[in-house]
């Protein structure tokens, strides 16, 4: 497959997600191979309207630069999709993807989270800039535990334009009241869905409940958010104080700025003036429209009550003439077509005097494209002769998902992918800081993206600590007896792509511990020491404080790998 370019200087890679409005995708600088990210927003949901203001937005948000975000670089509209190109990063995980992973939530760590989007928001605020796509999905966490927005303000955009055609919307809780009732988005509108954020953060518990469809996440803001109960007695009460005026239906009655939600929460400020107010007008159109929609569906099923009782009386009529006739048809059951091919299964009803159609087709786990999946009415049922078969056929495997399988042995691999038809292949072995040897350091497709049937999973296996140690008989002199002294040679090398490490060693024999070694090696460097030292003594070897080798003296070479 040739490779896809944008503005002939951007290369598209390789697919990562897809969501309602838009595809992400791994790529690269055409002639530096500088890693990045390039988002695509799907024709069909724009207007010549609308990507004048994507590009408008986009002119400003080259110019924001932020820690916490992921830096546009450029666009670029080809007549049919836009595109953003984004800095990219060796490695991330989406937010609620990095939650699912942890055993125990840090709570240092979310308030940290917290803490820095705030800060963004806030600067995004004083440039008069907002968010807009402040959900699990839109926020990723890197391999340094730094938080980060991956797009902002476009997204939010191109709902407003093809809000009326949507039913469902990823991680639309997020969404505040006014844009789900009348499509208003303002820099408040953030403050709302930070506020869900930090529910989620410090109750553990979803505000509402959760739904993807629209409809439903209407009635849920009816009946409004669940109390905020804290997960931990040190978490203040006045953050929940903070989440509760956030999460107010009309924006008006939110925090001025995000300045204004600081300066409150560090005591500069009264909470005076954020009082509840018995009424609130989103939630009184959103119970009009409710209501509406009552209205409107109980006059169609009126109308269609009268019509069924009408179609009841007239098929009344007509059901003891069918009666006498369909009695007099002999009666057949269904055979068994499923794994027959459409010309097979054809052959086998007409010796049964029934009738086939294919209805349908649809992906299917284990069996072939093209082949029978199930008929309806289902094998064995008595049906009349030349009764229609519907039939339903295969069309193969199908996407799959894609597991998470970084951090796991190539065994454990075999095991969690046993029985769901995906194939891995070991790409190459590499050095890890990270990760002992034999377990995967990366993954290609990435987790939770989808594969197709014929395309494996490529591995990235550690190699382990890049270290060798050597031990053989120290040579004995006329004057010294070294029989009881091993010569030891430790090998090892820093990559060019890796940090500078700290190397230390140290030997323990009869309870005494010493350092034999210690100095800062740098990326490039390739070492080899030599040491005589006392058979059956331990040797430990550290980098950046991280042991990762530690054997008895003997005779036999080992190659370094993560305790």
């Amino acid at each position: 497959m040739s490779a896809v370019f944008i503005k002939s200087k951007y290369e598209i890679k390789e697919l990562i997600s897809e969501d309602i409005i838009s595809y992400c995708y791994e790529g690269k600088t055409h002639y530096l191979d500088v890693p990045i990210l390039i988002w695509e927003y799907k024709k069909e949901f724009l207007t010549s309207g609308l990507v004048t203001k994507c590009i408008n937005i986009s002119e400003k948000l080259i110019g924001f630069k932020h820690k916490n975000c992921l830096n546009m670089i450029d666009y670029f509209y080809d007549g049919e999709a836009f595109y953003t190109i984004h800095e990219g990063l060796d490695y991330f995980l989406t937010l609620d993807t990095f939650i699912k992973q942890q055993e125990k939530q840090d709570l240092k760590l979310l308030w940290k989270f917290s803490t820095h989007l705030l800060n963004t928001v806030l600067q995004l605020e004083q440039k008069h800039l907002f968010a807009g796509t402040i959900n699990f999905s839109n926020i990723i966490v890197t391999k340094n535990l730094e938080i980060k927005f991956t797009r902002i303000m476009i997204p939010i955009e191109i709902y407003k334009g093809c809000w009326r055609d949507l039913d469902v919307i990823e991680d639309g809780v997020f969404l505040p009241p006014e844009f789900i009732q009348s499509n208003r988005f303002m820099i408040r509108s953030d403050m709302y869905s930070l506020g869900v954020l930090l529910f989620i953060f410090f109750s553990q518990k979803w505000p509402y409940k959760y739904s993807l469809k629209i409809e439903q996440m209407k009635k849920n803001l009816i009946e409004g958010p669940i109390d905020f109960e804290p997960i931990h007695p040190k978490i203040p009460d006045r953050l929940g104080r903070i989440i509760h005026i956030c999460l107010k239906p009309d924006p008006e009655k939110r925090f001025r700025s995000f300045m204004e939600l600081i300066k409150v929460y560090k005591h500069d400020l009264s909470l005076e003036g954020n009082v509840d107010s018995e009424t609130s007008t989103v939630i009184g159109h959103l119970k009009d429209h409710i209501n509406r929609q009552a209205i409107t569906s109980y006059r169609q099923l009126m109308k269609s009550v009268v019509m069924g009782v009408g179609i009841i009386g007239a098929l009344f009529a007509v059901y003891t003439i069918y009666l006498n006739y369909i009695t007099a048809i002999p009666e057949v059951a269904v055979p068994n077509l499923k794994g027959l091919t459409g010309q097979e299964a054809e052959e086998v009803l007409e010796s049964y005097n029934l009738n086939s159609l294919i209805s349908g087709k649809r992906f299917h786990p284990q069996i072939d494209a093209d082949l029978i999946i199930e008929t309806k009415p289902p094998a064995g049922r008595i049906v009349k002769e030349n009764r229609i078969i519907r039939i339903f056929v295969s069309k193969g495997q199908g996407p799959t998902l894609v597991p998470d399988l970084v951090g796991y042995s190539k065994e454990h691999v075999e095991e969690k992918l046993d029985g769901k038809g995906l194939i891995t292949q070991v790409e190459k072995e590499a050095y890890s800081l990270q990760y002992p040897e034999g377990i995967v350091i990366k993954q290609n497709p990435i987790a939770n993206t989808f594969i197709g049937p014929s395309d494996n999973i490529k591995l990235i296996i550690s190699k382990g600590y890049p270290v060798v140690v050597d031990v053989s008989q120290a040579k004995s002199s006329f004057f010294q007896d070294k029989s009881h002294l091993k010569k030891v040679q430790v090998e090892f090398f820093i990559l060019d792509d890796w940090e500078s490490q700290e190397i230390t060693i140290f030997f323990k024999h009869n309870d005494l511990r010493n350092k034999i070694y210690s100095d800062l090696v740098k990326p490039g460097d390739n070492l080899k020491l030599e040491f005589e030292l006392e058979e059956q003594g331990v040797i430990e070897i550290y980098f950046n404080n991280e042991l990762t080798i530690k054997r008895v003296i003997n005779n036999n070479s080992e190659t370094a790998h993560a305790i």
